[in-house]
């Protein structure tokens, strides 16, 4: 593959990371909504990738603290805001998957 040389910026040291929103979570379509409204789908791909964990994180984390409201004036607040506001609290997040970057899928 790359004949035991190291590429600086290698596109198989990354991890892609699955998340969704629960269709069982009653809030289900709120936050469907609020997660497009940041640019991000109910099934969201995140891709993780050596020396930028932190901005994968950064990426990541709005969007599974929004799975995990479950406080419906919480979610309420969120709905009626500008911007990207996602307050931590337990619920329902499930992940789907997580593969290394360009490994083959088993169907």
């Amino acid at each position: 593959m790359n004949y035991g040389f190291v590429d600086e910026d290698n596109s198989y040291d990354c991890l892609i990371i699955e998340a969704a929103l629960s269709t069982e979570d009653p809030q289900c379509q709120d936050k469907r909504m609020v997660a497009q409204r940041n640019g991000k789908l109910s099934i969201q791909v995140f891709h993780v990738n050596i020396g930028k964990e932190k901005e994968a994180v950064a990426n990541m984390l709005p969007y599974l603290r929004l799975g995990y409201v479950s406080n419906p004036s919480k979610m309420q607040y969120i709905i009626s805001s500008q911007g990207r506001v996602c307050p931590l609290s337990l619920s329902h997040v499930s992940y789907h998957s997580v593969t290394p970057c360009h490994a083959p899928t088993l169907k």
